[in-house]
């Protein structure tokens, strides 16, 4: 894969970041699990994806950093696009961040009101929960990483077409 030096500070952040992400969500869910010790029941399919999801944040970051730049970028968009919506509705809520969110977002429980967080790395998934609650959140984060992802793979594919190398940059 031919990729250009302008690209490798820009790559080495994202790389960096999704392993930070990751790696604090792990962190998080070895303390949720030695905080709500001995783990029974759906908790442990929950917990299993959950360290997936986070798995995952690390797994793209450590393939930038091994230089298989392509499978990198493309999980690593994967990654990020799940991390855009925050939706709950009824019983069922979703809502994953590896890394920092800033949430946009609106709350229609008692009326629609206007929504504004900041978020490190979680995941928050209810299937018939009992909780009433009703909100659609953006991650102006993720966003913005998957427009980077999606400028990084499109340069780099431009410079392959020219016939670009590291030596020529």
């Amino acid at each position: 894969m031919q990729k250009t030096n302008k690209f490798k500070s820009k790559i080495a952040f994202l790389a960096y970041y999704q392993i930070a992400g990751g790696t604090v969500g792990i962190l998080l869910l070895i303390w949720l699990i030695a905080s709500t010790f001995p783990v029974q029941g759906m908790s442990i399919l929950l917990y299993l994806l959950m360290a997936v999801f986070f798995g995952l944040s690390i797994c793209s970051g450590w393939l930038l950093i091994e230089k298989r730049i392509e499978a990198g970028l493309t999980l690593s968009k994967i990654n990020q696009i799940l991390q855009i919506f925050g939706l709950a509705f009824g019983g069922f809520a979703f809502e994953y961040v590896a890394g920092v969110a800033v949430f946009i977002g609106i709350n229609l429980e008692d009326s629609a009101s206007f929504m504004f967080n900041f978020s490190f790395s979680k995941l928050e998934l209810y299937v018939n929960s009992s909780k009433d609650f009703a909100k659609v959140e953006v991650n102006l984060i993720a966003i913005y990483l998957v427009y980077l992802i999606i400028k990084l793979q499109n340069a780099i594919a431009s410079d392959r077409r020219l016939g670009v190398s590291e030596e020529d940059a």
